[in-house]
């Protein structure tokens, strides 16, 4: 299953942001509320943002949260939370935002592997 997804995640990718690179004038990038907005025509505007920002997350999220591991899951909860408060809080800057909370939610992946595999004094000095 995650197979599939790693599949659509690269098509998605493909198909969202190929475009960008042929047309660099599709995207336009601004400062605004003190965040950082990303305007861009995505395949040529046929698909509205708010369905490319739905295929995007659902693609991340969907794996992490029928993951068998629990904190995965508690992870692919938080960043679908995220989102979702990037989403309605934040629309106007919702990719700058989200990256954002996913960058300190970065920090629970650390948290994650260091409970996995904790590093102990003696073990950190060569």
């Amino acid at each position: 299953m995650c197979r599939g997804f790693l599949l659509a995640g690269a098509l998605a990718g493909a198909l969202l942001y190929l475009p960008l690179v042929i047309h660099y004038d599709w995207l336009s990038v601004a400062v605004r509320q003190g965040s950082i907005e990303y305007q861009a025509r995505f395949i040529g505007e046929v698909i509205p943002n708010v369905f490319t920002r739905l295929l995007y997350a659902l693609i991340i999220f969907i794996p992490l949260l029928i993951s068998s591991n629990a904190d995965i899951r508690i992870w692919g909860m938080l960043i679908a939370a995220s989102a979702l408060m990037s989403s309605l809080i934040f629309s106007y800057a919702f990719v700058s935002v989200w990256c954002f909370f996913a960058a300190l939610l970065s920090l629970y992946i650390l948290r994650t592997l260091l409970k996995a595999n904790p590093v102990l004094p003696e073990q950190a000095m060569p």
